[in-house]
């Protein structure tokens, strides 16, 4: 058995493709809230784990910057307790008038943990 569809028919067939794909547009999911020696504390522990939980997610992470490469566009931070890890965060935009040893809370994707965890296209959010 062949079908066949007139020309209204399958423009009709696209108008609603179209309308349907737009209709079902993804509903950004807010950041997962966490501190930075929390986040470290996941990724030391279990970290397959911990890559379950917050890998290529966003997440508004909480700590003390230790350090800032304003030419590379990067903030370090630390948590409250002093570890080897830090997490490196590679800020869109500008870093603005941020110093060591302020508190800050950036917002970025999770890429990981290899040698430290790494936040991309992160932003100072307070």
């Amino acid at each position: 058995m062949v079908a066949v569809i007139s020309s209204s028919g399958l423009v009709m067939l696209i108008v609603a493709f179209v309308v349907m794909r737009k209709s079902k547009k993804k509903v950004k999911e807010p950041p997962q809230v966490v501190s930075v020696t929390s986040l470290i504390a996941a990724f030391v522990k279990d970290a397959p784990q911990a890559n379950r939980q917050y890998l290529d997610k966003l997440l508004e992470v909480e700590g003390i910057v230790k350090a800032i490469e304003p030419d590379n566009g990067i903030v370090w931070l630390s948590g409250e307790r002093s570890v080897m890890i830090s997490v490196k965060c590679n800020v869109k935009g500008g870093i603005g008038s941020l110093e060591a040893g302020d508190t800050v809370r950036m917002q970025g994707t999770c890429k990981g943990y290899m040698i430290h965890i790494t936040l991309s296209n992160a932003k100072i959010v307070l």
